[in-house]
């Protein structure tokens, strides 16, 4: 039988930690794209309100790392959020009256999911 390495009392001790690290809060848009006769039409709607995050500075190795070179260059931002967080690209973010786009989300697959990670772009 394999020993664990990390059981689920820990697990949840590191994610309340985490989350204690999440000083701001944030306003999560979804897309809706709605076609009327014949013409696209895109709107975003308040889906999270007042969710609990942190926002910084991108890490550039880590991003080229996670996301590639070709959105690296791209991304200005990394917004952290908790581990259950539903946030997903073509999302918009909310921080302070500004405007981000979400370009992608890593840490979607971890085995050990401690925080969501979302690489932003800001819009405004």
């Amino acid at each position: 039988m394999a020993a664990t390495i990390l059981p689920t009392d820990e697990i949840a001790a590191m994610q309340s930690t985490q989350n204690d690290a999440l000083p701001d809060t944030c306003t999560i848009q979804t897309r809706s794209i709605v076609n009327t006769k014949g013409s696209v039409a895109e709107s975003y709607t308040n889906t999270y309100t007042n969710v609990a995050c942190r926002l910084g500075a991108t890490n550039y190795k880590q991003a080229e790392r996670e996301i590639g070179a070709a959105l690296a260059s791209m991304t200005d931002y990394v917004l952290t959020v908790k581990n259950d967080q539903v946030v997903s690209p073509q999302d918009r973010i909310v921080h302070s009256s500004v405007t981000y786009e979400v370009l992608a989300v890593v840490n979607d697959k971890a085995s050990w999911l401690f925080a969501r990670r979302a690489y932003l772009k800001r819009t405004q």
